[in-house]
């Protein structure tokens, strides 16, 4: 599925500005960033790419570039939730992995609705585990739309002014499905309860 160069700079500038980043101070920010989506946009098919990879793009001759593509060595707070303790990313997003790896071929034949929910839900429960120090949510975004064009749905950009339902539904799945079960959170009979 081809997706135009101006709607990656759309998704770009509102991913940035959900992170507070603005076009002018972060250019080196920008710029790593509208690389990474061009990676993600051109690669999806070939292959399933791993968020450290992305994390990797997005961090490229950036301020970022020292922890680039690497698991944080620090814990890391986010509003009012502790994120796993740095020990226990590794071993979170292994699991997590495993199941983006099952889930994969399993969406692609699935109804289109189930598409869209299973990426939206393995979004948010990457950002429950919050692999990296920074780069979180600008990673899991265009993780998002790799699943989304992989899963032959169109590249979704999650609107600025819409950032309130976004941050919602992140704080639901790591209510109702992250925490509940924590550190065992991925087992599959667990991930097909999310609305």
């Amino acid at each position: 599925m081809y997706v135009p160069l101006s709607l990656l700079r759309r998704h770009v500038r509102e991913s940035n500005l959900i992170e507070q980043i603005r076009q002018r101070s972060g250019v080196a920010l920008v710029s790593s960033h509208l690389n990474a989506a061009v990676q993600v946009s051109r690669r999806y098919r070939h292959e399933l790419l791993n968020p450290l990879e992305i994390h990797a793009w997005l961090s490229h001759r950036t301020s970022m570039e020292w922890f680039g593509g690497h698991m944080r060595t620090c814990d890391v707070y986010v509003g009012k939730w502790d994120m796993p303790r740095w020990e226990e990313v590794p071993n979170l997003l292994g699991q997590w992995w495993s199941l983006v790896k099952s889930k994969d071929e399993e969406m692609r034949h699935a109804p289109k609705k189930e598409r869209e929910r299973m990426a939206r839900l393995l979004h948010d429960l990457l950002l429950c585990v919050h692999p990296f120090r920074d780069g979180n949510g600008r990673t899991s975004r265009l993780f998002l739309n790799q699943l989304r064009l992989r899963w032959g749905l169109p590249w979704l950009i999650i609107e600025y002014r819409k950032r309130g339902i976004y941050y919602r539904r992140i704080e639901h799945t790591q209510e109702t499905i992250f925490r509940p079960s924590y550190p065992h959170v991925f087992p599959k009979d667990r991930i097909n309860l999310e609305p």
